[in-house]
């Protein structure tokens, strides 16, 4: 991908000014960390003499000053760290490529590691130097990760490493079915064709797959379930290319084809690629070079491994956007600012509007209420009869424990009633499901049909996590799931939306409904606008303060409840005096707690957090002739049709 002129250029252009004043800096970082890991190791030494007649609390003092040492240079040198990336490794990312995006603090998503299917399960996540962009025609990502598993018994916890190094995804541009994971081999190049049947008896994976190269099945274990597509894929070309890099890098590689992406995870344990070195001057290019060469490695993989050669029906990036650009010349264009203009419908008129839609709509459904109420009153039974089964059986037996048995024997069986607690609870849920399944297809289908015959309604589909993840609103979670999913047209726009709950490390960061808007333009303005707090992935001077086009009103409803981000070379057209007055509508009416919207190329993504509170909850203890629930709904597809209306195409 580049040479050693290349690296020059950047270090002539975008590195040299830099050093003098930044080296200075390193020097003070140097002798702060030195400083300070003296006083640690003097403190540490005088505090083991004073305790030496106690051996437990000399290992705990020893132990403990260690991890103080270990810690010494981030607690002192953390604001040259962060300065040495930003002032190094930034430029060197951009030097490459302007377009190429560097985070210092981020990673990979953890949903695209999972999606590799590489690794099993893991308790820690985290990793740093995110990477990302197009070359070469090739979209990709990568960033250092350290993944790891913690095991307890009770009284020791023993932390496993799953993963440490680069892991790297990308767009393979080639259409595939299934999936193919390749591992570094240990089993075959030490027990020959013993290994072989060990690696057969892998009840873990997909089938084992044997290729005709003796030299790469020598090195890898493959595993998929698709035999033939994996061959097809796994050319002798393609084998060549893994064990010249496996050569090359000289760490054990793992790799997946799945879900059309390439990913690729080199393990260099817990070697930092990207950080600096205290006590090497930055002067030195050959120090510099190296960082160089780990971000110009993974840009080989792309030409190495002929990435950008579209195979298979899928077009290039480049033909895409040939097919966009003549479209465009006969599609819409977002309106100006100016041209757009405000209605006078107030909310008082939509709640009105919204009662005569579900009186016409409750009419409708009526015949269905009944039924379904009866279904209602079975399952509400059903689940009484099986509450008083369990404990008919469970509680006899704890009395008559506590009353002639020992103390551990009613010991035991407190503790099967945790067991039992969870099994009723999870047999309230199995009873329920036919019951809210009915709910959703006939109640909620027959709903969203009626407000809008171009709705598809499907209970038990979302978005997808790569949608989601697209719209650069929420950084990276470890749990996502959701449901109650429509897709069709709403005022002439395409739209794909579901409920949601997304969360990271336990927290809830978003549990609403997220709506994802076609709006048939191309890559014509990036923007995301949060609630206060919540801001992820912007810098301060993409805040938009000025609103010279909205109302008094309005104005201060954005600088009040939204915090706007845009790019600096595009407009942030939707934000119209009509968007915005909308937007307040709906927020007012419904009591929505959070708003998140994001224009990213041609889709606009709004998300409505409602306080943990769901649109579609099929509550056994409540009616279904209750009708707030289906009120509220009707209120909410009103407001957000409403809203995309004001969303003015010309």
């Amino acid at each position: 991908m580049s040479d050693k002129k290349t690296f020059n250029a950047i270090y002539a252009e975008k590195l040299y000014p830099l050093l003098e004043e930044l080296e200075k800096k390193r020097i003070v970082a140097e002798r702060k960390v030195v400083a300070f890991r003296i006083a640690v190791v003097l403190v540490m030494v005088g505090l083991m003499i004073l305790t030496s007649d106690n051996g437990a609390i000399v290992f705990i003092i020893f132990f403990v000053g260690m991890l103080v040492f270990s810690a010494g240079r981030i607690l002192m040198a953390y604001d040259y760290i962060q300065e040495f990336k930003e002032q190094v490794i930034h430029p060197l990312v951009v030097g490459i490529n302007e377009t190429f995006i560097y985070r210092a603090t981020q990673a990979i998503p953890r949903f695209v590691f999972n999606k590799s299917r590489l690794f099993g399960y893991y308790t820690d996540y985290r990793g740093d130097d995110l990477i990302k962009g197009n070359f070469e025609e090739v979209d990709f990502m990568f960033s250092e990760l350290h993944v790891h598993e913690k095991r307890s018994n009770g009284k020791q916890t023993v932390i496993i490493d799953v993963f440490q190094g680069i892991f790297a995804e990308f767009d393979f541009n080639k259409a595939f079915e299934s999936t193919l994971l390749i591992y570094p081999d240990s089993a075959e190049k030490y027990f020959g064709n013993l290994g072989k049947w060990l690696q057969s008896m892998n009840f873990t994976k997909d089938d084992l797959v044997y290729l005709d190269n003796p030299e790469f099945e020598k090195h890898f274990v493959v595993y998929g379930n698709d035999p033939v597509e994996a061959r097809y894929l796994l050319t002798h070309t393609m084998m060549d290319y893994i064990l010249k890099l496996r050569m090359k890098l000289n760490v054990p590689l793992y790799i997946s084809f799945s879900d059309s992406k390439f990913y690729i995870a080199m393990e260099y344990g817990s070697r930092e690629h990207f950080e600096p070195e205290l006590s090497t001057s930055l002067f030195k290019q050959a120090r510099l070079r190296k960082y160089f060469q780990h971000i110009d490695n993974i840009m080989d993989i792309i030409t190495t491994f002929k990435l950008n050669q579209f195979l298979w029906s899928k077009p290039s990036p480049k033909e895409l956007r040939i097919i966009e650009e003549s479209i465009l010349k006969d599609e819409p264009k977002l309106a100006p600012l100016a041209s757009t203009p405000v209605s006078t419908e107030t909310i008082k008129t939509r709640v009105d509007t919204d009662k005569e839609v579900f009186n016409a709509y409750y009419k409708k459904v009526k015949a269905l209420l009944n039924p379904l109420e009866r279904k209602r009153y079975l399952t509400f039974f059903l689940q009484i009869v099986f509450v008083g089964v369990v404990a008919s059986i469970y509680l006899p037996i704890l009395l008559y424990t506590n009353e002639h048995g020992t103390s551990k024997e009613s010991g035991s069986i407190m503790g099967v009633g945790v067991l039992v607690l969870f099994g009723i609870l999870y047999g309230l849920s199995y009873i329920a499901n036919g019951y809210v399944y009915r709910y959703k297809t006939e109640l909620i289908k027959s709903l969203v049909t009626f407000l809008n015959p171009e709705l598809d309604y499907t209970p038990y589909r979302q978005v997808t996590q790569d949608e989601v993840y697209k719209s650069h609103l929420f950084r990276d979670w470890d749990n996502f799931y959701g449901g109650d999913s429509f897709e069709g047209n709403i005022a002439g726009l395409k739209v794909k939306a579901s409920e949601l709950n997304i969360e990271e490390n336990d927290n809830t960061i978003f549990k609403g409904y997220l709506f994802i808007v076609d709006l048939k333009i191309a890559k014509r303005g990036q923007f995301r606008c949060f609630p206060e707090g919540y801001e992820y992935d912007v810098e301060v001077s993409q805040y938009i303060k000025e609103w010279p086009h909205l109302s008094t009103f309005s104005k201060a409803y954005m600088q009040f409840n939204l915090r706007v981000y845009k790019d600096a070379k595009q407009e942030a057209s939707l934000f119209t005096q009509q968007f915005v007055k909308n937007l307040l509508s709906i927020k007012q009416e419904l009591e929505i707690d959070k708003i998140f919207i994001s224009h990213q190329d041609n889709k606009l993504y709004l998300g409505f957090d409602f306080n943990e509170r769901s649109l579609f909850d099929a509550k056994v203890l409540t009616s279904v002739h209750n009708d707030k629930d289906i009120e509220f709904f009707i209120s909410f597809y009103k407001g957000v049709e409403h809203l995309i209306k004001g969303i003015k195409i010309q």
